[in-house]
């Protein structure tokens, strides 16, 4: 499964680093971490957020048809 962050109203880069990759569960696994850093900086704000966008689910032990 890939994951790509995407801004709200946290921005990347001034509020939290930009992080995108690709999960791979193991059989049996049935959660993983994703590890985003956020940035604190000496500047008061209102609380904010930001997306982390999951796409691409497959399962490899499959084969697609159609070929």
């Amino acid at each position: 499964m890939d994951y790509r962050t995407e801004d709200g109203t946290a921005n990347a880069g001034s509020d939290y680093q930009f992080t995108t990759g690709t999960l791979i569960f193991q059989p049996g696994e049935t959660e993983r971490h994703i590890d985003i850093a956020i940035i604190d900086d000496d500047v008061f704000e209102e609380d904010e957020h930001f997306f982390v966008n999951l796409n691409n689910a497959r399962n490899e032990g499959e084969t697609e048809s159609g070929d």
